[in-house]
């Protein structure tokens, strides 16, 4: 037994050893001039089209400004959304069973003094959902894919400014923050 939890106690002192020796820190913890959730706040997010849109953007605003906005943003995200839907399962009278719901956004943080593209990517995300006999029934499955995935897209996109903010010479030839 006293084997046990001492062996517990030995390798989580290990891994804390370890840990800290390779440089580990949380993304959202604190840094020396304060914090990523500091700089969100720096960044303003552009218009986005479509009731999609909107909801990504409402998204990406309560994970990037708990805080609110900054006074002065000296960057922007811009960002544009495809979405398509597709039948992937056919019973044998030739009617989708279920779909597919795919949404892309593609973005770019541009510094807004002068306009230049500081870094673009894109993040592409699918879910699916069942086709009902019932069209009000199959409307908010569609909406419920919809939902989730704005949400984890903003995750992302989030998630990835984060990094670019943390780590502004990480990836991409782009002059960066």
């Amino acid at each position: 037994m006293w084997w046990s939890r001492f062996s517990f106690t030995a390798l989580a002192a290990v891994v804390a050893i370890v840990l800290s020796g390779c440089g580990f820190h949380p993304l959202y913890g604190k840094k020396d001039d304060g914090s990523v959730r500091s700089d969100f706040g720096q960044v303003a997010i552009g218009p986005i089209d479509d009731r999609e849109g909107q909801m990504l953007k409402n998204e990406l605003s309560t994970l990037m400004h708990p805080r609110g906005i900054a006074s002065r943003q000296p960057y922007r995200l811009d960002i544009s959304l495809t979405e398509s839907k597709s039948g992937v399962a056919v019973s044998k009278n030739k009617f989708s069973t279920r779909s597919n719901y795919s949404i892309q956004a593609s973005y770019q943080m541009v510094r807004v003094a002068d306009g230049a593209p500081l870094f673009s990517d894109s993040v592409s995300l699918t879910g699916s959902y069942n086709v009902l006999s019932s069209e009000y029934g199959t409307q908010i499955a569609e909406k419920d894919v919809k939902a989730r995935l704005i949400r984890e897209l903003a995750k992302s996109i989030a998630n990835r400014v984060a990094l670019r903010l943390l780590y502004p010479s990480a990836q991409g030839s782009a002059q960066t923050p």
